[in-house]
């Protein structure tokens, strides 16, 4: 009895553990994770808050002595205009025949250009008392601080926008009477609070001046107040924000004209105050995002509790027997009960803090740039006072309301059996509504429904929650059916094997279709779970680096300056060609041209040398150009010099087909150009040239427009060059293939230092690319959580079995023991229970086939809607990818988890024969009789 007991609560909280270790890991990581978030949003500099209003430096003494202020001072801020020179003793770059109006002035004092004249600065003066205080907001980095009444020092955005330092001349104009006064500039000053997540709020001051030449004009007056922030942490939040209101209530009520009713002269930004707000918002959205993301790790972690709890019921039967025998009421055996679940439960949630804490440590190794063991380590640790509230409800509770839902069912079956012909009525027409096939079929319907809607679906919460839940809602169904005809599906299964050992298995399984059932859910939602995050995390870097070469034309694309591109272009084109990475390269340039002769409807003419692109060129499912369907039309278009290759929008929309000419129209000084092609071949997309000045220029994200690709085509540059000159052209580029591996923003990064920059306009890589649009917050977060959480998936597929076994042990050894007393080898006997075992892998895998594709198509058509890259906008939204190494290896891992615990059951149920069990079976009886 105490081996029995010892076992039901060992497997019992050993599946409390595996749920509870799911909801801590993803808590903890999202906790961890935010600390960073925290200190981004409260690093807001030397002051909590900034008050403007003139009336407030009145109140300045007031302000310092409320409690928790620690400093508090403030700047007068009023208006003016500059003019600098330079000197002779400085390398300033005005020049005298910079001048707009052509006057000649000695060289000492030549002006600025006539863009930079009179520019509008804010100045201040600086008391000794905000110096000491605030010294770091104005941090002098070169002279001093202005001391007499003829100094100045500027800003080191304004000193280095004209280019001057200590020793020029600033000319300084105050006051409305046009006041103008010379000024020996004499240090530059930084404000060193510009790292800070609120800048602005420090860099008020663009000169420091002295107190004479302040003004009224534009005057302002901003007060800085810093508070002790000792006791401010994320874990308390709210209490930092309700000390900040405390301390900003008091500031205003230092008004005198201020009341609740009223409105105050003192405009209080608490800076500090809108960053902890931002992080709380973030935290609350990434953890409701992320839930909602996770949602499937959380049905199984659910699903482990309802097992844990079906279980540790199950097992409890004979003891529960014993104490009803014994006298004990049902509200009794119930407290039972209840007591050892919310023990086994405390102790799960207190075991699995440390287990969820070192596999969210795994999440921070996963997908950052500097990937590396060591952020396991250094990486912050956090956990927060709604997730510790979070996972005690989860914990504790969750299995308290399993526990009461089983005992429902249980007491509504036996109300049903034994009740009124009313409840049989009921019962029968529950029966007849099979609620499994309406799951399946409402879910399906649901989906397909969904999948149709697409991109507006991210707009809706409701709608995006049923996209991530309705296959889970699938797959209970598909459970439920499959479940139901385990029994007969075996049978059928151990007719088709005619071996003894194969079809005494199989029948073995179907004969506890409930504890069977609970394992092929576990075991499918396993591998599907697995399945899904292995093709999704390779798809999408997969898809990114597809859809970057065929948006930017080649693996590098460098785009022309078209002032110095005839200068730079020989130099550029050899210095390329001899970098060891390259593989091939060519020319592609860009026309627009009209396709009515009204000037209207212009598409891009893209001028290629064919067979030369296709070796540089990828198509829109990231397919080398001469490995794809774009190679014929291109080899058409190199036999014909005015040959035309047209994508299929323009084609429909002109009624073109192959062999029909095609009129392009320009405007030419004051007439319209015709010039006429030959189709020589219709495609659905070309490759695009999305590069401008500052890089790669993606298309719109969640666009439902197919863009990328479209209204484009090739045309020959040897026809191009007799027609076209390349002065008009709208784009030039150099596209790029490098050989396997290697990394493209690296070879840009030669080109660019070898001096290539001065004729470029605009360049991009597509491994930087990917790389960019992969590193996105949301998606990292996403990754890390998966790829830990997969730790438990994995890890309760061998669990699963070991349950089973567990479960039917007891039976099993009875089975067992009367085949043997019948004349069956013990062989046989062993054989019978691997087969066992693989019946349930088997029947996993039937239901794979059927949930698999379903998950993996809707992950896909999420990944779809909810992403932020703008996959709508090409061709092939999705480029799938197949990891298969992970994906044999993990079913390799299924089926030796199902041969191995077969084994070990098979040898324990072996060791009694049937007259021990009998012998056992007697004096239980006998025992329990004379009790009573």
């Amino acid at each position: 009895m105490f081996a029995s007991s010892m076992q039901r609560k060992g497997m019992t909280l050993i599946g409390l553990l595996l749920a509870n270790a799911i909801f801590t890991g993803f808590f903890f990581y999202i906790d961890s994770y935010s600390l960073s978030v925290w200190d981004y949003e409260t690093h807001v500099g030397p002051a909590t808050m900034v008050i403007t209003g003139s009336e407030v430096i009145h109140h300045i003494e007031g302000i310092r002595a409320l409690p928790t202020v620690t400093r508090a001072s403030y700047l007068r801020v009023s208006t003016a205009q500059i003019v600098p020179y330079k000197t002779e003793n400085t390398t300033a770059s005005f020049h005298v025949d910079s001048i707009s109006d052509g006057s000649h002035l000695p060289e000492a004092l030549a002006p600025v250009p006539e863009e930079l004249l009179n520019m509008t600065v804010r100045a201040v003066c600086l008391d000794e008392k905000f110096v000491d205080l605030f010294p770091t907001i104005n941090n002098i980095t070169a002279g001093h601080l202005p001391t007499g009444p003829a100094e100045i020092a500027l800003s080191t955005w304004v000193a280095n926008r004209f280019g001057v330092g200590p020793g020029d001349i600033i000319v300084y104009e105050h006051g409305t009477n046009s006041y103008y006064t010379q000024l020996d500039l004499v240090g530059v000053y930084a404000h060193e609070e510009t790292d800070t997540r609120n800048p602005n709020y420090y860099t008020v001051a663009d000169v420091i001046v002295p107190a004479n030449l302040m003004t009224e004009e534009g005057r302002e007056a901003y007060s800085f107040v810093d508070t002790d922030r000792g006791g401010f942490s994320p874990f308390y939040s709210d209490v930092a924000i309700s000390s900040l209101s405390t301390i900003e209530e008091s500031i205003r009520e230092l008004d005198p004209q201020y009341s609740p009713e009223k409105h105050s002269f003192f405009y209080i930004d608490d800076i500090l105050a809108k960053g902890i707000l931002r992080y709380n918002a973030w935290i609350d959205s990434t953890k409701t995002t992320q839930l909602i993301k996770a949602q499937s790790f959380y049905l199984f972690g659910i699903i482990w509790l309802g097992i844990s709890v079906r279980f540790n019921l199950k097992k409890r039967k004979t003891i529960d027997d014993w104490f009803s025998a014994r006298g004990a009421s049902s509200r009794q055996i119930t407290t039972y009960r209840l007591g050892e679940l919310v023990l086994l439960a405390s102790i799960s949630v207190l075991l699995s803090i440390p287990i969820g804490f070192l596999t969210s440590r795994f999440g921070f190794t996963m997908d950052y740039p500097q990937s590396s063991y060591v952020l396991q380590y250094s990486s912050h640790f956090f956990i927060s006072l709604d997730s510790i509230v979070s996972l005690m409800l989860l914990g504790i509770l969750g299995p308290v309301v399993m526990l009461a839902t089983f005992l429902g069912v249980q007491k509504a079956r036996t109300v049903a059996i034994s009740g009124s012909s009313r409840l049989e009525r009921i019962s029968s027409a529950l029966r007849l509504l099979r609620w499994d096939i309406v799951v399946v079929s409402v879910s399906l319907i649901t989906l397909v429904g969904l999948w149709e809607i697409g991109n507006s679906i991210a707009g809706t919460p409701l709608l995006l929650i049923l996209l991530y839940g309705a296959p889970l809602a699938l797959i209970l169904g598909c459970t439920s059916l499959l479940t139901k005809g385990i029994g007969a599906l075996s049978r059928i299964l151990s007719r088709v094997s005619n071996r003894p050992a194969m079809e005494l298995g199989l029948r073995r399984t179907g004969r506890d279709t409930t504890s069977a059932g609970a394992t092929v859910l576990i075991v499918t939602l396993a591998l599907s779970l697995t399945w899904n995050v292995a093709v999704i995390d390779a798809t999408i870097p997969h898809t990114n680096l597809g859809h970057a070469r065929f948006a930017i034309g080649a693996d590098v694309t460098l785009r022309l300056d078209e002032d110095t591109k005839s200068l730079y272009y020989s130099d550029l084109i050899q210095n390329i060609s001899s970098k060891p990475q390259v593989e091939a390269l060519t020319r592609v340039t860009v026309y627009g041209f009209s396709l009515s002769s009204e000037l209207q409807d212009t598409v891009e003419f893209v001028v290629v040398d064919p067979l030369e692109y296709a070796r540089v060129g990828f198509d829109s499912r990231g397919i080398p150009i001469e490995d794809s369907q774009l190679m014929n039309p291109l080899q058409e278009l190199e036999k014909t010099t005015k040959g035309a290759v047209v994508t299929s929008d323009i084609a429909s929309r002109l009624d073109l087909i192959i062999g029909d000419a095609l009129r392009a129209f320009r405007q030419n000084g004051t007439f319209v150009e015709t010039v006429t092609f030959n189709v020589v071949g219709m495609v659905d997309s070309v490759p695009d040239s999305m590069i401008g000045p500052n890089g790669y220029s993606p298309p719109v994200p969640n666009s439902d427009s197919v863009s990328v690709g479209k209204e484009r085509i090739w045309i020959t540059r040897e026809y191009a060059s007799d027609i076209l000159n390349i002065e008009d052209a709208s784009m030039d580029l150099i596209c790029i293939r490098l050989k396997p591996n290697s990394d493209g923003q690296a070879f840009l990064n030669e080109v660019i230092e070898s001096g290539a920059h001065e004729a470029l306009n605009g360049y991009a890589a597509a491994s930087s690319i990917v790389r960019e649009t992969t590193q996105t917050e949301q998606l990292v977060i996403a990754r890390s959580l998966s790829s830990f959480l997969l730790v438990f998936v994995i890890a309760s597929i061998p669990l699963s079995y070991v349950l089973y076994s567990v479960d039917m042990l007891e039976e099993d050894t009875e089975q067992g023991a009367l085949l043997r007393a019948m004349g069956v080898e013990t062989s046989l006997v062993k054989q019978s229970m691997m087969i066992e075992m693989i019946g349930i892998f088997v029947h996993s895998l039937l239901l794979l086939t059927v949930f698999a594709p379903i998950q993996t198509n809707n992950s896909m058509n999420i990944t779809i809607i909810s992403s932020n890259m703008g996959l709508r906008a090409f061709p092939v939204a999705v480029i799938p990818a197949m990891p298969m190494i992970p994906l044999v290896i993990l079913f390799a891992l299924t089926i030796v988890c199902a041969l191995s615990v077969g084994i070990v059951s098979s040898m324990s149920i072996v060791k009694e024969d049937l007259a021990m069990i009998v012998h056992n079976t007697w004096a239980e009886n006998l025992q329990f009789r004379r009790e009573q």
